[in-house]
């Protein structure tokens, strides 16, 4: 019998701010950028709005669509 893989599960998937709990939330890639933008800061860094710690959505209350935003635009 064949087994299938194990399916990973991101470990910020209970977090409302990721993209699939929220359109133009966080992909997993980015909480890291957030996640060290306060010491980043520190250090003479400037990050995007996007991954400070208290980052609301600009488009949020809006009915435009979030890539019509720059914090909306994810990298890739």
């Amino acid at each position: 019998m064949e087994q299938k893989p194990e399916q990973r599960t991101s470990p910020h998937a209970q977090d409302k701010m990721f993209y699939k709990n929220f359109e133009g939330g966080y992909i997993t890639v980015e909480y890291f950028w957030r996640d060290h933008q306060p010491w980043l800061e520190k250090q003479g860094y400037s990050l995007r709005p996007r991954y400070h710690p208290d980052w609301r959505p600009s488009w949020e209350g809006t009915k435009k669509y979030y890539e019509d935003f720059e914090d909306g635009l994810i990298p890739m």
